[in-house]
């Protein structure tokens, strides 16, 4: 199950890791996302040791980063923020799919 979200606090170390390690790899094609085995290299540097769920999440975090990087070299992509808010509704919306996202993230057993 997954943490309760208060303000997404819980899930800031994620983008903090994630930042840290980078967010993608370079690949033949372009951004890919981060390698288990350089995840595994980032714990054994910084003396980090990642949960499980913590290791899954920051790999998934990277694949949607390198996936977007590949969308957005597309001229017709629009842009994965909007910076006009025009009303509390949308940012509302935007926080649903923050929430959504983590809410898809794979669950820790107990």
């Amino acid at each position: 199950m997954l943490p309760e979200i208060i303000g997404g606090k819980q899930y800031e170390r994620l983008v903090v890791y994630l930042n840290e390690l980078g967010y993608c790899q370079t690949g033949f094609n372009g951004a890919i996302a981060l390698s288990w085995a350089e995840i595994a290299a980032w714990q054994t540097l910084t003396n980090t040791t990642l949960t499980h769920w913590e290791a899954l999440s920051v790999r998934t975090l990277s694949e949607h980063y390198a996936a977007q990087r590949h969308q957005s070299t597309d001229k017709a992509c629009p842009a994965p923020y909007r910076p006009d808010f025009d009303s509390v509704s949308d940012e509302q919306a935007n926080g649903d799919k923050v929430v959504s996202f983590f809410r898809r993230l794979p669950t820790v057993k107990r």
